[in-house]
């Protein structure tokens, strides 16, 4: 699935969420999509349509300049909306590229696969 973001955000540990490490983005069709990570979980929590989610540890992802690529097992993807691969497509300066990347590092952090591309 191709998502055009209009809102991408993220934080390696957000201290008004008991240090959860999250991404996540507002299509321009108004699609959800999130990661996110709790302090001393082994599992990563994919959330699609802002309340369908589930939990796994075989997921990747890899971020580069403009582009976010997140792909999950098709039993996984059964669990959500059908959909094993999601292209988030965005726009970033440097500083928020850069918290992209320190939020997907802490969310991955020995969970997954996660590869920064830029």
């Amino acid at each position: 699935m191709r998502l055009q973001a209009v809102a991408l955000q993220g934080s390696p540990k957000d201290e008004d969420c008991d240090d959860l490490a999250h991404v996540f983005c507002w299509s321009d069709t108004g699609y959800f999509f999130s990661l996110a990570r709790e302090p001393g979980e082994r599992v990563i929590e994919v959330i699609v349509l802002d309340q369908i989610n589930s939990r796994t540890r075989d997921i990747s992802a890899t971020l580069s300049s403009g582009k976010l690529l997140v792909k999950i097992p098709t039993a996984i993807a059964a669990k959500l909306d059908g959909n094993t691969e999601y292209e988030i497509l965005f726009e970033a300066s440097p500083e928020q590229l850069n918290m992209l990347h320190s939020s997907l590092a802490a969310i991955f952090d020995q969970v997954g696969k996660y590869e920064k591309d830029f």
